[in-house]
Protein backbone atom coordinates (compact mmCIF):
# COMPACT_ATOMS: atom_id res chain seq x y z
CA UNK A 1 0.00 0.00 0.00
CA UNK A 2 2.85 2.38 0.78
CA UNK A 3 4.35 1.65 -2.64
CA UNK A 4 0.99 2.34 -4.28
CA UNK A 5 0.73 5.78 -2.68
CA UNK A 6 4.36 6.74 -3.39
CA UNK A 7 5.68 6.57 0.18
CA UNK A 8 8.06 3.74 -0.76
CA UNK A 9 9.81 2.98 -4.04
CA UNK A 10 9.17 -0.40 -5.68
CA UNK A 11 12.08 -2.86 -5.81
CA UNK A 12 11.45 -3.18 -9.53
CA UNK A 13 9.02 -1.80 -12.07
CA UNK A 14 6.89 1.28 -11.52
CA UNK A 15 3.45 2.32 -10.32
CA UNK A 16 1.10 3.93 -12.79
CA UNK A 17 -2.29 5.47 -12.07
CA UNK A 18 -4.55 5.65 -15.11
CA UNK A 19 -1.52 5.31 -17.37
CA UNK A 20 0.58 8.00 -15.68
CA UNK A 21 3.50 7.38 -13.33
CA UNK A 22 2.57 8.06 -9.72
CA UNK A 23 4.28 11.13 -8.27
CA UNK A 24 5.61 10.87 -4.67
CA UNK A 25 3.38 12.91 -2.38
CA UNK A 26 0.56 13.01 -4.92
CA UNK A 27 -2.89 13.37 -3.37
CA UNK A 28 -4.29 11.08 -6.04
CA UNK A 29 -3.71 8.26 -3.54
CA UNK A 30 -4.16 8.67 0.23
CA UNK A 31 -2.90 6.07 2.73
CA UNK A 32 -4.57 5.20 6.04
CA UNK A 33 -2.18 3.20 8.29
CA UNK A 34 -3.20 0.49 10.75
CA UNK A 35 -2.89 3.05 13.56
CA UNK A 36 -5.00 6.06 12.46
CA UNK A 37 -3.82 8.04 15.51
CA UNK A 38 -0.50 8.50 13.69
CA UNK A 39 -2.20 10.99 11.38
CA UNK A 40 -3.06 13.48 14.13
CA UNK A 41 -0.79 16.17 15.54
CA UNK A 42 -3.06 18.83 17.16
CA UNK A 43 -5.00 19.05 20.43
CA UNK A 44 -8.43 18.92 18.79
CA UNK A 45 -9.68 17.36 15.60
CA UNK A 46 -10.87 20.77 14.40
CA UNK A 47 -7.37 22.25 14.83
CA UNK A 48 -5.88 19.24 13.06
CA UNK A 49 -8.22 19.66 10.09
CA UNK A 50 -7.51 23.40 9.98
CA UNK A 51 -3.74 22.83 9.90
CA UNK A 52 -4.06 20.18 7.20
CA UNK A 53 -6.38 22.42 5.21
CA UNK A 54 -3.70 25.11 5.18
CA UNK A 55 -1.18 22.56 3.89
CA UNK A 56 -3.60 21.80 1.06
CA UNK A 57 -3.99 25.49 0.30
CA UNK A 58 -7.61 25.61 1.47
CA UNK A 59 -9.09 28.71 3.06
CA UNK A 60 -11.63 28.43 5.90
CA UNK A 61 -14.61 28.56 3.56
CA UNK A 62 -13.22 25.80 1.34
CA UNK A 63 -12.41 23.61 4.33
CA UNK A 64 -15.93 24.07 5.70
CA UNK A 65 -17.42 23.20 2.33
CA UNK A 66 -15.44 19.97 2.15
CA UNK A 67 -16.40 19.06 5.72
CA UNK A 68 -20.06 19.64 4.81
CA UNK A 69 -19.66 17.26 1.85
CA UNK A 70 -18.23 14.58 4.15
CA UNK A 71 -20.76 15.01 6.96
CA UNK A 72 -23.50 12.74 5.53
CA UNK A 73 -20.98 9.90 5.20
CA UNK A 74 -18.70 10.29 8.23
CA UNK A 75 -20.67 12.39 10.78
CA UNK A 76 -17.60 14.37 11.82
CA UNK A 77 -19.20 17.44 13.44
CA UNK A 78 -19.73 15.67 16.75
CA UNK A 79 -16.01 14.89 16.97
CA UNK A 80 -14.40 18.22 16.04
CA UNK A 81 -13.91 19.61 19.57
CA UNK A 82 -12.40 16.41 20.97
CA UNK A 83 -8.76 15.43 21.23
CA UNK A 84 -8.08 12.79 18.54
CA UNK A 85 -6.50 10.46 21.11
CA UNK A 86 -9.68 10.55 23.22
CA UNK A 87 -11.76 9.07 20.41
CA UNK A 88 -12.73 5.42 20.26
CA UNK A 89 -11.16 3.16 17.64
CA UNK A 90 -14.12 3.52 15.30
CA UNK A 91 -14.25 7.31 15.79
CA UNK A 92 -10.51 7.62 15.12
CA UNK A 93 -11.03 5.68 11.90
CA UNK A 94 -13.78 8.08 10.81
CA UNK A 95 -11.72 11.12 11.81
CA UNK A 96 -8.64 9.89 9.97
CA UNK A 97 -10.69 9.13 6.86
CA UNK A 98 -12.16 12.61 7.05
CA UNK A 99 -8.71 14.18 7.22
CA UNK A 100 -7.50 12.25 4.18
CA UNK A 101 -10.65 13.03 2.23
CA UNK A 102 -10.16 16.78 2.69
CA UNK A 103 -7.55 16.38 -0.06
CA UNK A 104 -10.15 14.74 -2.35
CA UNK A 105 -7.94 11.78 -3.27
CA UNK A 106 -9.01 9.65 -6.19
CA UNK A 107 -7.69 6.49 -4.51
CA UNK A 108 -7.95 5.50 -0.84
CA UNK A 109 -5.54 2.85 0.50
CA UNK A 110 -6.53 1.24 3.80
CA UNK A 111 -4.32 -1.00 5.95
CA UNK A 112 -6.36 -3.33 8.21
CA UNK A 113 -9.19 -0.77 8.53
CA UNK A 114 -11.34 -2.94 10.86
CA UNK A 115 -8.57 -3.65 13.38
CA UNK A 116 -9.95 -3.37 16.94
CA UNK A 117 -13.50 -2.60 15.81
CA UNK A 118 -16.65 -4.20 17.16
CA UNK A 119 -19.40 -5.48 14.86
CA UNK A 120 -21.35 -2.20 14.86
CA UNK A 121 -18.27 -0.12 14.01
CA UNK A 122 -17.31 -2.54 11.23
CA UNK A 123 -20.77 -2.29 9.72
CA UNK A 124 -20.67 1.50 9.91
CA UNK A 125 -17.25 1.58 8.23
CA UNK A 126 -18.44 -0.72 5.46
CA UNK A 127 -21.41 1.54 4.76
CA UNK A 128 -19.13 4.60 4.74
CA UNK A 129 -16.79 2.96 2.22
CA UNK A 130 -19.72 2.04 -0.01
CA UNK A 131 -20.88 5.64 0.07
CA UNK A 132 -17.39 6.83 -0.91
CA UNK A 133 -17.19 4.45 -3.86
CA UNK A 134 -20.57 5.81 -4.91
CA UNK A 135 -18.91 9.23 -5.04
CA UNK A 136 -16.20 7.95 -7.38
CA UNK A 137 -13.43 7.09 -4.88
CA UNK A 138 -11.47 3.90 -5.64
CA UNK A 139 -10.67 1.94 -2.46
CA UNK A 140 -7.92 -0.65 -2.04
CA UNK A 141 -7.61 -2.38 1.32
CA UNK A 142 -5.35 -4.99 2.87
CA UNK A 143 -7.11 -7.04 5.52
CA UNK A 144 -7.25 -10.33 7.40
CA UNK A 145 -10.95 -9.67 8.14
CA UNK A 146 -12.45 -12.17 5.69
CA UNK A 147 -16.08 -11.50 6.65
CA UNK A 148 -15.63 -7.77 6.03
CA UNK A 149 -13.96 -8.43 2.68
CA UNK A 150 -16.77 -10.77 1.64
CA UNK A 151 -19.43 -8.24 2.57
CA UNK A 152 -17.99 -4.96 1.32
CA UNK A 153 -15.52 -5.57 -1.52
CA UNK A 154 -16.02 -6.20 -5.22
CA UNK A 155 -12.71 -7.92 -6.02
CA UNK A 156 -10.32 -10.00 -3.88
CA UNK A 157 -6.87 -11.49 -4.32
CA UNK A 158 -4.42 -13.22 -1.99
CA UNK A 159 -1.02 -11.68 -1.32
CA UNK A 160 1.47 -14.39 -0.35
CA UNK A 161 5.27 -14.51 -0.46
CA UNK A 162 5.43 -11.29 -2.45
CA UNK A 163 2.98 -12.43 -5.11
CA UNK A 164 -0.62 -11.31 -5.66
CA UNK A 165 -3.05 -13.82 -7.12
CA UNK A 166 -5.32 -12.62 -9.97
CA UNK A 167 -8.15 -10.46 -8.66
CA UNK A 168 -11.47 -12.31 -8.63
CA UNK A 169 -15.04 -11.21 -7.82
CA UNK A 170 -15.18 -11.45 -4.04
CA UNK A 171 -17.96 -14.02 -3.67
CA UNK A 172 -16.29 -16.22 -6.27
CA UNK A 173 -12.94 -15.83 -4.49
CA UNK A 174 -14.33 -17.11 -1.18
CA UNK A 175 -16.41 -19.88 -2.78
CA UNK A 176 -13.33 -21.23 -4.57
CA UNK A 177 -11.20 -21.35 -1.40
CA UNK A 178 -11.57 -24.12 1.14
CA UNK A 179 -8.97 -22.93 3.67
CA UNK A 180 -8.66 -19.15 3.26
CA UNK A 181 -12.36 -18.38 3.23
CA UNK A 182 -15.07 -17.09 5.54
CA UNK A 183 -16.14 -19.17 8.57
CA UNK A 184 -19.68 -19.29 7.15
CA UNK A 185 -18.53 -20.83 3.87
CA UNK A 186 -16.15 -23.24 5.61
CA UNK A 187 -19.00 -24.60 7.76
CA UNK A 188 -21.82 -24.57 5.21
CA UNK A 189 -20.09 -25.32 1.88
CA UNK A 190 -21.05 -29.01 1.84
CA UNK A 191 -24.79 -28.25 1.91
CA UNK A 192 -24.90 -24.57 0.82
CA UNK A 193 -22.05 -24.16 -1.71
CA UNK A 194 -23.16 -20.65 -2.70
CA UNK A 195 -23.21 -19.33 0.88
CA UNK A 196 -20.31 -17.00 1.74
CA UNK A 197 -21.60 -14.90 4.64
CA UNK A 198 -23.71 -15.55 7.73
CA UNK A 199 -26.48 -13.61 6.02
CA UNK A 200 -26.40 -16.08 3.11
CA UNK A 201 -26.80 -19.02 5.51
CA UNK A 202 -29.67 -17.37 7.39
CA UNK A 203 -31.44 -16.47 4.15
CA UNK A 204 -31.13 -20.07 2.91
CA UNK A 205 -32.50 -21.43 6.19
CA UNK A 206 -35.50 -19.09 6.01
CA UNK A 207 -36.29 -20.20 2.45
CA UNK A 208 -36.03 -23.87 3.38
CA UNK A 209 -38.18 -23.35 6.48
Amino acid sequence: LQVLCGMLSPDRGSVKVWGKKLRPGSIQAAYLPQKPALLFCEDTLDADYTAYGRCLGLNEQQREQRLAELEPVLALRELLKQHPYDLSGGQQQRAALGKLLLAKPKILLLDEPTKGMDAAARQSLGQQLRALTGQGVTIVLATHDLDFAALYTELCGMLFDGQLSPLTPSRQFFRQNRIYTTPAHRMAASCLPEAVTCGDVLAALEVQA
